[in-house]
């Protein structure tokens, strides 16, 4: 018994030292990425202080998706990836086979039984472990609803089969934060309005806000000058759903359509120059005709449509056109940048 116990642990010593091994040569060898998270909680009283990691590619896509992908079965899954002039990470690809090139590999629906979990990709570094009492800093720097947000840019590096390990992690440069000035009514409310109100002149317009007063603010947090492509109608900043998970989709996001909203013409675009810590900031009232959204063969407002409660993000996103037209203009912010998520009566996160 005593000679079973032995190599019990012997073998036990050998998987834990091979591990270790893998983890230190991915982090000496392998393909350097950065990859965009926000925390969820910074402390877990017994392993000591971390930060616990949400990944922008971890929510999927709807474009992303094809009817192999739209499964509740735990299945590993490859991430093919390009980067953009900073090195941050973006998913150019997704599928059950090994892509060419960058790839990170994942877990889909880990943990399948949670329907929190369902249609979530885990790729093995959502625990970012920090000295005892940094994990707090750095959730203070990171931000919580309502306030300045500032995206952790985590330094990734990937072994020849896709597996992550963290080396380390930046502050992104910009930081971003959503107000809600004046919330939407209840959902009772929304429901009856939906069903007799004529979208054009809605039907007790002075006495209901069906839906929100936002106002969305962009900082930059950076030592050198940024400039914020946009123009009158906010064309940089698209409005994202979140889609909840059933039988037939897995958790994913998909823009929002504004009919009344031009965005076509890159000519209206203007260049906003930010010095380091100078604000661009706009309002958007989506009570107003240009926020109107299809709601089958009509426009409605936002406050209308069902399923609000899964909550939306603003998410800043240039065209391929304006970045190809400023190709040479290293001061344009060009990456992604996302709001918290709200609905349209109260704020989620």
């Amino acid at each position: 018994m005593n000679k079973i116990m032995i190599v019990v642990v012997v073998v036990q010593v050998f998987i834990l030292a091979f591990v270790a091994g893998e983890r230190e040569w991915i982090i000496a060898k392998g393909e350097p990425v950065y990859l965009r998270t926000a925390p969820v909680d910074p402390r877990d009283i017994f392993r000591g202080d971390y930060v616990r990691l949400d990944y922008e590619l971890a929510q999927l896509d709807s474009e992303m998706l094809s009817d192999e992908l739209r499964t509740d079965e735990f299945r590993v899954i490859y991430a093919g990836l390009e980067t953009d002039e900073r090195g941050v990470a973006y998913m150019s690809k997704l599928g059950f086979e090994k892509p060419d090139g960058v790839f990170i590999k994942g877990y889909l629906n880990d943990n399948g039984s949670s329907w929190r979990n369902r249609g979530r990709i885990k790729f093995g570094i959502e625990k970012y472990f920090v000295e005892q009492g940094e994990g707090i800093s750095i959730e203070k720097i990171r931000g919580r609803a309502n306030e300045w947000q500032s995206a952790m840019e985590m330094d990734i590096r990937l072994g020849r089969d896709g597996t992550a390990v963290i080396k380390g992690f930046r502050w992104s440069d910009v930081g971003v934060k959503l107000e809600m000035i004046e919330p939407g009514v209840s959902n009772n409310n929304n429901i009856r309005l939906s069903n007799n109100a004529n979208p054009d002149t809605p039907d007790n317009q002075d006495s209901f806000r069906l839906s929100p007063k936002l106002k969305i603010s962009v900082k930059n947090q950076s030592n050198r000058l940024l400039k914020i492509p946009d123009t009158e109608k906010h064309c940089a900043f698209q409005l994202m759903k979140n889609q909840g998970f059933d039988s037939t989709r897995i958790n994913s996001i998909e823009a929002v359509t504004f009919p009344n909203r031009q965005c076509d013409d890159t000519t209206k675009w203007r260049l906003f120059e930010l010095k380091p810590g100078e604000v661009y900031s706009f309002e958007v009232d989506m009570t107003q005709a240009t926020w109107y959204v299809n709601q089958g063969d009509k426009l409605v407002e936002l406050g209308m449509l069902p399923e609000n409660w899964q909550g939306y993000r603003w998410v800043y996103k240039l065209p391929a056109s304006l970045l190809e037209n400023n190709k040479n203009d290293n001061a344009i912010w060009r990456s992604t940048l996302r709001t918290a998520r709200f609905n349209a009566t109260r704020r989620i996160d």
